[in-house]
């Protein structure tokens, strides 16, 4: 079950960003569609079947065609990057990303979700990348999205939170190498 709460964490980390990189691009189609298909926007398949049925093109293009046919949850889409994207033009990466936070209700969906307080926590983490980058000197949404792609390719993936405190009232396990017998009160070497 460790696993799957990580896993579930790193979804929705992976979809907040998926919302960063349309609001610097909207043509990307990958990042589009798992925006509109995640809970803060909520298309189901028959719905982006339905958008991509009115252009042909990138599902962006077909996303406009789609609210200029009066497709109420296009157009309120469009209107919410709009908003995002004269944001994204004013605010640090950091800033930006809380108020898309305020604005989606993200962080509260993702609570009411199984391994919510992951999900929250990687949200959270997600939050402090961006604070860092534009600690360091560097701004903007286009240079936060290329720093988290270089820090993507360079561990992997982004470090994941944990879900359990480090004041936390469990037994821990780890390699002798870690614990080095100093850190604890109580050690057990196992099999010995």
């Amino acid at each position: 079950t460790i696993h799957l709460q990580k896993s579930h964490g790193r979804r929705s980390r992976a979809a907040m960003l998926s919302l960063l990189r349309v609001v610097d691009n909207p043509m990307q189609d990958i990042p589009l569609v798992s925006v509109l298909m995640s809970p803060m926007y909520g298309f189901t398949p028959d719905d982006m079947a339905e958008v991509r049925l009115q252009g042909g093109g990138s599902v962006y293009l077909a996303l406009l065609a789609s609210a200029r046919n009066g497709n109420v949850r296009a157009t309120g889409f469009l209107r919410d990057m709009e908003q995002y994207r004269v944001l994204a033009a004013t605010m640090p990466a950091d800033k930006l990303i809380n108020a898309v936070y305020e604005k989606t209700g993200y962080l509260n969906m993702v609570q009411a979700m199984p391994g919510g307080e992951l999900r929250l926590n990687n949200l959270h983490l997600l939050l402090e990348h961006a604070k860092k980058f534009e600690a360091s000197g560097y701004h903007g949404l286009s240079g936060f999205i290329r720093f988290i792609d270089r820090l993507q390719e360079q561990k992997g993936d982004l470090t994941s939170a944990s879900a359990i405190s480090e004041a936390a009232d469990v037994v821990r396990v780890m390699s002798i190498h870690k614990s080095k017998g100093l850190e604890f009160p109580v050690c057990i070497i196992a099999g010995c």
